[in-house]
């Protein structure tokens, strides 16, 4: 079983790697530690992972756009920073690296609103 960024492959360029580990330490822990049988332990670890990897390489990929130097990338930077003096939480995805990625859904909605696309 693999923990911490090697458990999901996330960009290395956002710097999740350390959080990660400790995140997967102290929740494999406190779950194998709850649970008697081990492997269902196991397996709620392996889905919260499976979850939380969804969100943290979708955000990866709007991340990505700010080393873009197309147009299509100039216009959504332009957009983000409309949208983080709107809401400099960006829906929770602008602490993401200090909260993690639970609660959070990188879905269409959410990467308009990143990109200050839902803006007027």
């Amino acid at each position: 079983m693999l923990i911490g960024d090697a458990a999901g492959a996330p960009d290395p360029t956002q710097g999740h790697g350390t959080s990660l580990l400790f995140h997967d330490v102290r929740t494999l822990s406190e779950l194998l530690l709850s649970e008697s049988d081990w492997e269902i332990a196991i397996e709620e670890f392996a889905d919260r992972c499976r979850r939380a990897f969804a969100v943290i390489r979708e955000v990866d990929r709007w991340h990505n756009v700010f080393f873009d130097t197309s147009a299509q990338a100039a216009r959504l930077r332009e957009g983000h920073q409309r949208a983080r003096q709107h809401d400099p939480a960006l829906g929770g995805f602008s602490s993401m690296e200090v909260n993690g990625p639970a609660g959070l859904v990188a879905d269409e909605a959410a990467r308009r609103r990143f990109f200050g696309e839902d803006l007027s």
